[in-house]
């Protein structure tokens, strides 16, 4: 975690919270008040938050290290993998399946697991692939932990990462500062 690491050097005696989940969720604790600023993944429009973009990823299908995968895979092929995907409305679900069906592909949904980990546990065992985008699979070495990444071509399907604040609430100077060093480090 390089932002918590950079914030405690620079911040020493501020507090930083955290907190993980679907966009969806995280979005609506935005609008609560509940969080200064939030990281989102393929929002919906919101008249009442201001978007900036962060950074854009092509999604990769996953496999186990055990698995046969090529180094790209069609768009038109992906139904011929049994997926291990969230469930909506996870923003990766909803993109995945709105670019399946603009490209006429029936996918095969064989598990729903909304934990992170957990669906990378459940690919790792051979019981299905992911629709992840790279990032989210690499250690701290950069490298793929025992599972296959081939990435989806013909077309790509391209995740948007946000950064989101609530229009009508002031930042303060503090989570402006955050912000600007979340930039810094998290932007490649």
């Amino acid at each position: 975690m390089a932002l918590v690491t950079a914030f405690r050097k620079r911040f020493p005696n501020c507090i930083l919270g955290i907190k993980e989940g679907l966009t969806h969720s995280v979005r609506e604790w935005l609008l609560l008040g509940r969080l200064d600023f939030a990281l989102l993944f393929n929002p919906g429009q919101n008249a009442q938050l201001q978007y900036e973009h962060l950074h854009s990823e092509p999604l990769m299908l996953i496999g186990s290290q055990h698995s046969d995968l090529p180094a790209t895979v069609p768009m038109k092929d992906l139904g011929k993998f049994p997926l291990i995907t969230p469930s909506e409305p996870h923003s990766i679900r909803r993109l995945i399946e709105t670019e399946a069906t603009r490209h006429e592909v029936q996918l095969d949904i064989s598990l729903e697991v909304d934990s992170i980990p957990s669906l990378l546990e459940l690919i790792d065992l051979d019981m299905g692939y992911g629709v992840l985008f790279r990032s989210a699979l690499v250690n701290s070495n950069g490298q793929l932990e025992g599972l296959k990444a081939a990435q989806i071509v013909d077309p790509t399907i391209q995740t948007h990462l946000f950064v989101a604040t609530f229009e009508q609430r002031p930042l303060s100077r503090l989570a402006e500062q955050t912000m600007a060093l979340m930039r810094e480090i998290c932007i490649p």
